[in-house]
C-alpha cells in the first residue's frame, strides 16, 4: 500500500496542509482539542506541546484542514511513518485518521 508523503525541510517554516475527509466530505474540526502525530520511532508530536507546528482550521470555509510546520522538529534526512490521531471532548482517547509518511530532508547551506 502506498502512503501519502509530505516533505519537510529541516530548519524551515514551510507548511504542509492536509485535509481530513469522512465519506469524501471535509471533517468539522471545531471541537478538536488536540492532534497527535505518532511516529514509527515511538515519538509523539502533539499540538499541545507544539501549537505553532501542528494546528487546524475551524469554520466552514476551511473545514478539515490540518496545518503542519514541522521543519523545526526534524533535523536529519530520514523517512518516518506517522499515524494521525484527532482528539475532542467526546473522543478523549482519539480518533485514528490514517497513516502518512514524513520525508525529512536535512537542509545544508553552503557558504
Amino acid at each position: 500500500m502506498s502512503l501519502p508523503t509530505i516533505i519537510v525541510y529541516s530548519q524551515s517554516n514551510n507548511q504542509n496542509i492536509l485535509r481530513l475527509l469522512d465519506k469524501d466530505e471535509p471533517v468539522v474540526l471545531d471541537s478538536t482539542t488536540k492532534i497527535e502525530l505518532r511516529l514509527d520511532t515511538g515519538d509523539v508530536l502533539s499540538s499541545v506541546d507544539h501549537p505553532d507546528e501542528i494546528s487546524w482550521a475551524t469554520g466552514s470555509d476551511t473545514r478539515g484542514l490540518v496545518y503542519l510546520k514541522l521543519g523545526q522538529l526534524f533535523f536529519a534526512t530520514r523517512t518516518y511513518t506517522s499515524e494521525m490521531m484527532v482528539f475532542d471532548n467526546v473522543n478523549t482517547l482519539g480518533v485514528f485518521w490514517g497513516f502518512f509518511r514524513v520525508r525529512a530532508i536535512e537542509e545544508r547551506v553552503s557558504g
